[in-house]
């Protein structure tokens, strides 16, 4: 029989803590490189885009259509780290 590793202990949650950070700093760049491409205020004619409009043209990184899908989501992740 083979040992389980135990999915609860502090280096099982901190590497899934790295994951996460590494998606956001992802996520993070790929906004800034989208806001950097963009026209400046001077630049466009209808005034300034919000940060919504320019995140949701972002390739990828649109995994979730609402708050619930999220809400769904973390209680999974929630359910299988308590497993």
């Amino acid at each position: 029989m083979a040992i389980q590793p135990d999915i609860n202990s502090p280096e099982t949650v901190l590497r899934r803590i790295d994951v996460i950070v590494d998606e956001l700093l992802a996520l993070r760049a790929s906004v800034r490189n989208l806001i950097d491409s963009r026209p400046t205020k001077a630049e466009s004619t209808n005034g300034a885009e919000s940060v919504l409009d320019i995140v949701r043209e972002a390739p990828g990184h649109q995994i979730f259509q609402s708050a619930d899908d999220v809400k769904q989501y973390l209680s999974t992740e929630r359910s299988a780290w308590d497993n």
